[in-house]
């Protein structure tokens, strides 16, 4: 299991600020910011040419949402295929078997042309040594997609934070 995190720090909030309206703002920003953080992780996945068969892509969701009085925490994680990854090798199952179909469709995508043999053929190669020996990786997109996602959900908190004072000095706490 592969899990991101990026943490939101508040400072301690005292019991007069935890109301229930400040609790449904912590609640919506948060959320905003777990799509924030699995967006830029796919995203990062697709830019650098990760996707073969989309199941890199699809094996991050949403963790359990960890909160305190002074930070929140959101996370994403994978299953195997991301911790494969990270060791700098995916490598099918043992049995499992790459699909040639799904090789073929990516290298025509990628407008690909073969040196010798046809597209079937080069897929059914690239197919056969994935089998053997997994597919080497150059970089780990979850790091730089982790880097932009903070960023990004800091300006998030950022603003909601400052609609969130405007609208208790406007109106006040309910």
């Amino acid at each position: 299991m592969t899990t991101i995190s990026v943490r939101i720090k508040f400072g301690a909030l005292t019991p007069e600020v935890m109301t229930q309206e400040f609790r449904r703002f912590r609640t919506e920003t948060t959320k905003k910011s777990n799509d924030i953080l699995l967006e830029q992780i796919r995203n990062e996945v697709i830019t650098r040419n990760y996707v073969v068969s989309g199941n890199l892509l699809d094996s991050w969701h949403e963790a359990d949402l960890e909160e305190t009085t002074d930070e929140t925490r959101v996370s994403a994680m994978s299953d195997d295929i991301a911790a494969a990854v990270l060791e700098n090798r995916a490598k099918p199952a043992e049995g499992g078997i790459v699909n040639v179909g799904e090789i073929f469709d990516w290298a025509k995508r990628k407008g690909i042309t073969p040196r010798k043999g046809t597209l079937k053929q080069f897929a059914f190669a690239v197919a056969k040594s994935i089998g053997k020996k997994g597919q080497k990786f150059t970089a780990r997109p979850w790091h730089n997609a982790q880097k932009k996602a903070k960023r990004r959900i800091d300006r998030l908190w950022d603003r909601e934070l400052d609609k969130f004072i405007d609208r208790v000095n406007k109106y006040g706490y309910k």
